[in-house]
């Protein structure tokens, strides 16, 4: 479960060249990261369908591109959708630890299911990054990419603690 973590925010290696360290951000920034969490798992627990969950997706980054910092450029889309994207990989991290406390007989293919998923995410948006063709909208593809994926794994595993399959 570590290593989902670790490789779904493989992006932050990438994404360090460009983004200020957290003690550089403005206050909007620092306060939406405090939030961004919170503000999913609300959303999340309030959803009583997959349509519902669904519609969890970019509840963080969207408000995020109104700040001062982040409205019209490339680096704050990213900045954006990097927030968002921490958020649903902590939640990530937090339900593959509740899926495998409930299931430890599972626990072991847990584990490789993720470790396969997360090799998926970056194959998966490395091929969609390529549409950028070196520009600047690598990064915002990528962590857009990132964060998206990491939801619709976030919405399986919610279902699935709810007793309900997601296929």
């Amino acid at each position: 479960m570590r290593r989902t973590v670790i490789a779904v925010s493989a992006v932050a290696g990438v994404l360090a060249m460009v983004l200020p360290a957290a003690g550089d951000e403005s206050p909007e920034a620092t306060l939406g990261r405090e939030r961004a969490r919170p503000m999913i798992e609300a959303c999340l627990t309030a959803a009583q369908t997959v349509e519902a969950m669904s519609a969890c997706k970019r509840i963080v980054f969207t408000p995020c591109t109104q700040e001062p910092d982040n409205r019209d450029s490339t680096l704050g889309l990213v900045m954006c959708n990097d927030r968002e994207g921490e958020a649903w990989a902590a939640l990530l991290k937090a339900r593959s630890a509740d899926l495998a406390k409930r299931d430890p007989y599972r626990a072991k293919e847990l584990a490789a299911a993720n470790a396969a998923w997360t090799k998926w995410v970056d194959a998966e948006c490395n091929f969609h990054r390529a549409e950028a063709q070196g520009g600047s909208a690598e990064g915002v593809i990528t962590t857009q990419c990132s964060a998206d994926l990491t939801a619709d794994r976030v919405i399986s595993f919610t279902l699935q603690l709810r007793g309900k399959l997601p296929y």
